[in-house]
């Protein structure tokens, strides 16, 4: 694979900013996010998500970029839930303080997804992968209001738990998004 010149997206991806228009997929709004700058969490205050016992604090600056729920193995087994809700934010904007636990597979894409948690009362906080480094993901659930968790799609519904119901209207993919 091949990564743009600009933004070293990988060109499986499409970066929207360096493409050609007939470029379309699933990813494109998170893309075209990641070349604007439009994502400022218009407040005063940062977000803020933090582990049980607070030894790991976690501000984010800027809204996110994506939200889904994940119903990959991986993801129920980090979590010991059904599933995780994922906001996705610029790497830049999170800043994390504290000391975690780091679990690292290798995903399906062969990409590395590295999951952090606090090494003192194990939450689970944090989902990166190696395929998207400009993005890294922090579990919604531990994230403060004034935020609210706005999933707009389930992916890995192939491994979804039967007891979980998706609605109809809402975008699911049997894999990844991309």
């Amino acid at each position: 694979m091949q990564a743009c010149s600009d933004c070293q997206l990988l060109a499986s991806v499409t970066c929207l900013r360096h493409s050609n228009a007939k470029a379309a997929n699933n990813f494109q709004p998170v893309l075209a996010a990641l070349h604007s700058n439009g994502n400022k969490i218009d407040m005063e205050e940062t977000l803020a998500s933090t582990c049980s016992c607070n030894e790991v604090q976690v501000t984010i600056s800027e809204q996110p970029f994506i939200e889904f729920v994940c119903h990959c193995n991986d993801c129920k087994k980090f979590t010991h839930q059904d599933s995780a809700t994922i906001s996705f934010f610029s790497t830049p904007s999170v800043k994390i303080t504290g000391h975690t636990k780091d679990y690292t597979i290798t995903a399906k894409s062969g990409s590395f997804v590295t999951r952090k948690a606090c090494a003192n009362c194990n939450t689970p906080l944090i989902n990166a992968t190696s395929r998207f480094p400009q993005l890294i993901g922090v579990l919604s659930n531990t994230i403060k209001p004034p935020f609210v968790s706005n999933p707009a799609s389930h992916v890995w519904v192939c491994q979804k738990s039967p007891n979980i119901t998706i609605p109809s209207d809402v975008q699911q993919y049997e894999e990844g998004l991309v």
